[in-house]
């Protein structure tokens, strides 16, 4: 039996016609539902005395699960996961990169008015800490296509595999709890002043940073069980001494425990979704609120928008990252409850929704550059001096040249000064 499975495995890795270590995955193409998959790991790699044909086995599995495929559909999947997807995370590397040198420049730090508002820059640090560190680990998995199961050696593919969704989910539930940080921090500051000002400060921000870190590495550790590596030794082929080892992603403790699977999935979702939505949606109302009357009141007192100090800026801008918070995560964690109970024939749409709001889903954690950039005048000009720190404006070039002209004509008068005074002397 071992036999013929190492002589299976021989031919699917280094046959002609497959080309496994170019990117072929052993499921078939397109994807399929995640139910599917799981039928899949259960018969083939929860068991590896059945793996004996593996090809005939993938052959078969096609046929009886065979979907209709549209194929717009499947363009507009291949396009948004291959072009859209990587665009997306290179763009949220990048601006979470200068969101963070911004942030920590000096001009930055001067302009917060109060502890209040120097609390509320250190949880926007950290937050563009979290979303850069999530695009970056997000990238990979827009270039490996979909799920493989068996691989010719311990690659950085095997691994990502393995461990990619526990820091995909570590960083994004974090990334979520420090936004309900600020704005529960900020709604305290607007509505409740006086009890802000005891809670609300820059060392009880930083710790409830480490805590939210610390909290969600350790309730995201399931997602290390989902598959665990069963190693087939075989034979070599190539005339040579030893053996050749082949690496499966076997059922692990998560995927092999239903009632652990679900159980972590009600408190993920309850505590990654529900609460947070809930609780930013209830902020959200107020500090809208709260900045509508603030307008008003300086319309009637006909106070100029400029007058105010520049920390103030920070309200508008949390209020953004909450909004779209809302609008762009929602969809995506919403179509996962829809997603086991549709019809066979949905299952194509389904799949193209879900691709498209997962990309949705990661735009969140690469725009609050661009949200800054709009919405914060401040932010906006510190970048501006940043970028183009080896150029002075205008008005500073005139001054500059001004003061040597100034300083020019001074050097020159005390340089020429003897000489005046010695022909002053000779023409008396």
């Amino acid at each position: 039996m071992m036999a013929e499975l190492c002589a299976e495995l021989d031919k699917l890795f280094h046959g002609a016609k497959v080309e496994i270590e170019a990117g072929t995955n052993v499921y078939p193409e397109n994807g399929l539902p995640a139910h599917e998959y799981n039928s899949l790991e259960t018969s083939s790699v929860g068991h590896l005395d059945t793996l004996i044909n593996v090809s005939n086995h993938m052959s078969n599995f096609t046929k009886e699960h065979k979907i209709e495929r549209n194929e717009a559909l499947e363009n507009a999947r291949f396009y948004v996961t291959v072009i859209v997807m990587p665009t997306v995370c290179l763009f949220g590397i990048c601006g979470n990169i200068l969101n963070i040198i911004v942030l920590t420049r000096r001009r930055m730090q001067a302009s917060m008015d109060c502890t209040m508002e120097r609390a509320a820059y250190i949880g926007l640090i950290a937050l563009a800490v979290s979303d850069m560190l999530y695009c970056t680990t997000s990238l990979p998995e827009a270039f490996k296509g979909t799920e493989q199961v068996i691989f010719d050696r311990k690659s950085f593919r095997m691994f990502y595999e393995m461990y990619g969704k526990y820091v995909q989910n570590t960083f994004a539930y974090s990334s979520t709890w420090l936004t309900l940080i600020m704005a529960g921090s900020r709604y305290a500051a607007i509505c409740h002043p006086f009890i802000a000002r005891e809670f609300v400060q820059a060392s009880t921000t930083i710790t409830g940073i480490v805590v939210t870190f610390v909290f969600w590495s350790l309730l995201a550790l399931p997602y290390i069980w989902t598959y665990q590596v069963s190693e087939i030794p075989c034979p070599s082929t190539n005339g040579g001494e030893g053996n050749v080892s082949y690496f499966m992603l076997d059922t692990g403790l998560l995927n092999g425990n239903p009632t652990l699977k679900t159980t972590f999935t009600y408190i993920w979702t309850f505590l990654g979704f529900f609460i947070p939505v809930a609780s930013l949606a209830y902020c959200n109302f107020h500090l809208i609120q709260a900045l509508r009357e603030s307008y008003r009141v300086r319309k009637e007192c006909r106070v100029h928008a400029r007058t105010q100090q520049a920390g103030n800026k920070i309200t508008p801008t949390l209020i953004a990252i909450v909004a779209m918070f809302l609008v762009l995560v929602t969809p995506s964690e919403v179509i996962q409850f829809g997603y086991f109970i549709v019809k066979r024939s949905q299952t194509d749409t389904v799949l193209t929704l879900m691709v498209i709001f997962n990309a949705m889903h990661a735009m969140n954690f690469a725009i609050n550059f661009v949200l800054y950039c709009v919405v914060n005048v401040h932010f906006r000009s510190t970048l501006k001096d940043l970028l183009f720190c080896f150029r002075p404006r205008r008005g500073q070039h005139q001054l500059l040249q001004r003061q040597f002209q100034m300083s020019y004509t001074n050097a020159t008068s005390k340089t020429y000064a003897p000489y005046n005074q010695t022909i002053a002397d000779s023409m008396v």
